[in-house]
């Protein structure tokens, strides 16, 4: 576990919410917050470092489940999948992970209509791009399964890229590292438009 940790300190500014006491959701429940910046901050049981989202911003985004349904995880990178699926069902999700675009379409295109409430969608993955599995989506025959809500959610962040995600079909982009609270507004943007 240390190992990941220390990996993950490297690709996202993550918040672990650790639980104390009760260990469930609601009253009594405790947590300690621990932003990881990097290993050391890991290593010396430290507080964090700058930049990110902070604890309080992270405990407050965690500490209300959205509990909004399913959610489409297309992401090739395993410890990307763990981080995002992690937070995603803390903040009440239920999160299925597709390995690249093409499995992420044949999962959709399989599913009824509302199945998936939205689709995170990574932007490099091998065998089908983002963008190529989007554009695929968005031409399917089904008009629901069509207008599912995606989101790219990508180191990519120039404004070049929030473009093409749009341009492709996307309806926004999240930038990695994942900013908690960007994500969780993100999410409550989208889904209440539905």
């Amino acid at each position: 576990m240390k190992n990941k940790l220390k990996i993950a300190a490297g690709i996202f500014t993550v918040v672990f919410c650790i639980l104390l006491g009760c260990g469930g959701r609601g009253a009594g429940r405790e947590s300690l917050l621990l932003p990881v910046e990097g290993a050391s901050t890991m290593e010396n049981g430290g507080s964090g470092g700058s930049g990110g989202t902070s604890p309080k911003e992270a405990g407050a985004a965690l500490a209300q489940p959205l509990n909004l349904g399913r959610i489409l995880l297309a992401e090739d990178n395993e410890l990307n999948q763990e981080i995002a699926q992690a937070i995603l069902e803390e903040a009440g999700f239920t999160v299925e992970i597709a390995e690249n675009g093409q499995i992420a379409l044949d999962m959709l295109t399989r599913a009824e209509p509302d199945y998936y409430q939205l689709v995170l969608m990574d932007v490099q993955m091998p065998v089908m791009t983002g963008y190529e599995a989007t554009r695929a989506i968005r031409s399917l025959e089904n008009p629901a399964l069509a207008s599912v809500p995606i989101l790219a959610m990508t180191a990519n962040a120039f404004e070049e890229d929030k473009q093409a995600a749009l341009k492709c079909g996307m309806n926004g982009h999240i930038s990695k590292p994942i900013d908690i609270s960007k994500l969780m507004e993100s999410l409550e943007h989208v889904l209440r438009k539905r």
